[in-house]
């Protein structure tokens, strides 16, 4: 066989068939369908009992992460002929090479099903070639039990068949022999960080292949290893939607996209940082969710950002592979035309959309579906276009996020003044957050609220957060339970009289989870720190986080698994007495806390802090303008100047109040007519004459 492929090669270089090498993690997914089986004869059935729904002809088999990269690349075709030749690096068991090879055809998989043993003998010829690192482990598996259910199909369990890798120096020698005399056209890195990447592999293939451009998707954030080819030609770097997860949870930021489906500043800066790294312009691609795109590209250093902003998901009955498929798309395009970034990309993605809608029969359709009608990549085909695409100067952007974050918070667009508020909510929908120090602390509570929530509420979560009186806590609460789209219950300790209060929510919190246990609850305590009868109240929490139980009357009842958000006006446990904190639980409690208590009390410490505070100001003043005046559409600039400048000790009840003083509004417009001057003088120290001799500037529309 290995004589053919040489053979085969080297014909396809002749005709000139790119030559690409695909590194990375090799995986077999196997899906298997099932129905119920009422057997009256079979035994030891367990819990449930199943038959598949497959027949002798049925596909079960396909190949995953480079695996599936590579297959696509080598089914893609330019002009009716093959595009590539594919040769492949990864970890699988020694004896399955020649079954790998011939799987990148997955015609090659049909019939190779449990209905039979032995694998049967196929004659189709396969043009490529794979060289495995290691002889000491087996070929990662994965096996996805799927139930049709009528009309629905549930995916009941998955496993693994994986053996642990222990890194381990690379055979050198094998892979010397293994691409000898090779010429490559690429080199393909698809990394699902089951341990075949290293910085080793990667040190060899560049010191192997220095002028070759490289095409990479990894699922990690940041790598160790990418920092060996940052000076390479980096064609393309894929960020697939588990490193953009990863990316939040380590808050790196707090979101991709902004209202509206604008990508956020802190996306922005993200991409800077990681563009910079490389030394040659490298197209950088983001899949934030579901089929939605953020993309950078940077010919002659002048960045353009492209953006797919997809809302509704394709509707599948399963979930398939996206990143997968959508990455060799992309790459193929880049190859025959890396000029036209935009056209690559909407192709590539409309392909991938295609492909998922058929790859989905394979579950649908057990019996019948039959990989032959897959669709292939064809380079030079139109295609469908999938999404909302729209194309922008990026440091066009990224100067507009800047100046929506300084002094007035106003932007222009054709010409015309405006201020938009979604810009200060991208940490939290319908909360104003500038100061960075804010910023950070927001980011970590909507992390751990969002780990929480992809656990399925099986695992209680829980904060305590610091804040000033009057600073909005209650408001912030419901506008992160909204975000996150979870119901919330708010509790007060200073409305109550006794501990015995604190019971009674227990039982409304297990009421309402028996309403609906499905959907997971964050519980609000206000005002933590507050005592009853003389005594603290944080030993009546220790048990509920963590057990998820509580006692009444000598009887314990379960209390499901929430997320629990204390909020306090002072910090816990800082008492001048030495016992204090042990006496009245405060340790106990804050160890069981799963986040760090956050201080969200902020003073401005330097002249970069005031200024983020002084902006926060206008666009909270403006905010609650819209809320308080629901009719508001425009304000002037001398209105903005004067939430700028409002004392930085004020609190967002006091700018509330502050706004309901003022008078006489009409027409969706406010002027500094209709600010209350008896107001502001009783507060701070206000110049009246300066005020009065301001220019009304120009007004501002308000955009929500």
């Amino acid at each position: 066989m290995e004589e053919n492929m040489k053979a085969n090669a080297t014909t396809a270089k002749s005709a000139g068939i790119n030559r690409i090498l695909v590194v990375g993690d090799w995986v077999v997914d196997e899906h298997w369908v099932t129905g119920v089986h009422r057997s009256p004869t079979s035994s030891r059935t367990g819990r449930s009992h199943y038959r598949t729904l497959h027949g002798l002809k049925s596909t079960t088999q396909s190949l995953c992460a480079a695996g599936q990269t590579a297959s696509i690349l080598y089914k893609s075709s330019l002009n009716s002929r093959k595009f590539c030749e594919i040769l492949g690096i990864g970890i699988w068991h020694r004896d399955d090479t020649d079954e790998l090879t011939l799987m990148l055809d997955p015609e090659n998989v049909r019939g190779q099903t449990p209905h039979r043993i032995t694998r049967s003998l196929r004659t189709l010829s396969v043009n490529a070639k794979l060289c495995n690192l290691s002889d000491t482990l087996g070929t990662t598996r994965v096996i996805r039990t799927y139930q049709h259910t009528g009309s629905q199909i549930e995916l009941l369990q998955r496993t693994d068949w994986e053996l642990q890798y222990a890194a381990a120096r690379i055979p050198t020698d094998r892979l010397e022999q293994f691409l000898i005399g090779t010429e490559l056209d690429a080199i393909v890195i698809k990394d699902i960080c089951k341990g075949v990447l290293s910085e080793e592999l990667v040190g060899w293939l560049v010191g192997r292949f220095p002028q070759v451009p490289w095409f990479v998707s990894t699922k990690a954030w940041s790598p160790d290893w990418l920092k060996e080819i940052e000076n390479l030609d980096v064609r393309l770097l894929m960020i697939p939607q588990v490193s953009a997860q990863t990316a939040l949870r380590e808050n790196k930021l707090t979101c991709w996209f902004a209202r509206s489906r604008y990508v956020s500043k802190d996306a922005i800066k993200q991409l800077d940082e990681l563009a910079s790294r490389f030394s040659n312009p490298t197209l950088l691609v983001v899949l934030p969710d579901e089929m939605s795109l953020i993309a950078r590209y940077a010919p002659n250093h002048n960045p353009t950002g492209i953006v797919q902003a997809l809302v509704q998901p394709i509707t599948l009955p399963v979930g398939v592979a996206m990143a997968s498929v959508f990455f060799p798309a992309l790459t193929s395009s880049l190859l025959h035309e890396s000029h036209n970034v935009e056209e690559a990309l909407k192709k590539s993605l409309s392909f991938t959309s295609q492909w998922m809608l058929f790859e989905a029969g394979r579950v649908e359709r057990p019996d019948s579906w039959d990989p032959k009608d897959a669709p292939i990549f064809r380079i030079e085909s139109e295609y469908a276009l999938t999404g909302q695409w729209h194309t922008f100067p990026w440091q066009h952007a990224k100067e507009v996020w800047d100046r929506a974050f300084s002094e007035y918070a106003i932007t222009t667009k054709n010409d015309k003044k405006r201020i938009e508020l979604w810009r200060a909510m991208t940490e939290v929908d319908g909360y104003v957050c500038c100061v960075e120090a804010k910023r950070n602390v927001l980011r970590r509570l909507v992390s751990e609220i969002e780990s929480f929530k992809s656990k399925a509420g099986k695992v209680a979560r829980s904060c305590l957060l610091t804040a000033n009186p009057g600073s909005g806590k209650s408001f912030l609460v419901r506008c992160l339970a909204k975000s996150v789209g979870m119901r919330h219950l708010s509790f007060n300790i200073t409305q109550m009289l006794s501990k015995n209060d604190i019971l009674h929510c227990f039982d409304t919190i297990v009421t309402t989870q028996a309403q609906n246990p499905s959907q997971p609850i964050l519980v609000f305590i206000d005002e933590i720190n507050t005592s009853l009868d003389g005594q603290h109240v944080y030993d009546m929490f220790l048990a509920p986080l963590e057990e998820s139980v509580y006692s009444r009357a000598g009887n314990t009842f379960h209390i499901a698994p929430c997320f629990w958000f204390f909020a306090g006006t002072e910090d816990i446990g800082t008492s001048d007495d030495p016992h204090g904190d042990r006496t009245t639980k405060a340790s106990d409690f804050k160890s069981r806390l799963t986040v760090p208590p956050q201080d969200f009390r902020f003073t401005p410490k330097n002249a970069q802090e005031t200024a983020q505070l002084q902006t926060e100001r206008v666009y909270l003043g403006v905010r609650v303008l819209r809320s308080t005046f629901p009719d508001v559409r425009r304000v002037s600039e001398k209105v903005l100047r004067v939430f700028h400048g409002l004392d930085t000790t004020l609190e967002a009840r006091d700018i509330a109040h502050f706004v309901r003083s003022f008078e006489d509004i009409q027409y969706g417009e406010v002027r500094s007519k209709n600010v209350s001057i008896p107001w502001l003088s009783d507060r701070w120290s206000f110049d009246i004459i300066a005020w009065s001799s301001s220019n009304e500037g120009d007004i501002v529309e308000i955009i929500g």
